[in-house]
């Protein structure tokens, strides 16, 4: 009994060590830069637009902004195809600064 176990559990071993795991090279290349950028201010809000990306896998864009060019702390990720965007509830006479990223 002990024989048949011992073989039946070395199979199962060998059959699962048989296969050889596929890979899918890994996209490296990441999208363009967004280009054609626009921006549209209004009472307390911003809407931008930009030109679209062409890439096959883009996912989605990433806009940064923020009061401080060297610190743009808030983030909002627009899904892909969208080309625009609007921001709310901004202060009236304040510089904003936006980086639009594309992934």
């Amino acid at each position: 009994m002990k024989v048949l176990i011992y073989s039946l559990i070395s199979l199962i071993f060998l059959v699962s060590g048989c296969s050889s795991p596929t890979t899918t090279p890994k996209d490296t290349t990441p999208p363009a830069t967004p280009t054609r950028i626009s921006a549209l201010t209004g009472d307390q809000k911003i809407s931008l637009s930009w030109a679209a990306n062409s890439e096959s896998d883009l996912a989605s864009y990433t806009l940064h902004y923020g009061t401080d060019s060297a610190s743009l702390t808030g983030n909002i990720t627009i899904s892909a195809p969208a080309t625009t965007t609007e921001l709310s509830s901004l202060t009236n006479g304040t510089a904003y600064f936006f980086n639009l990223d594309a992934v």
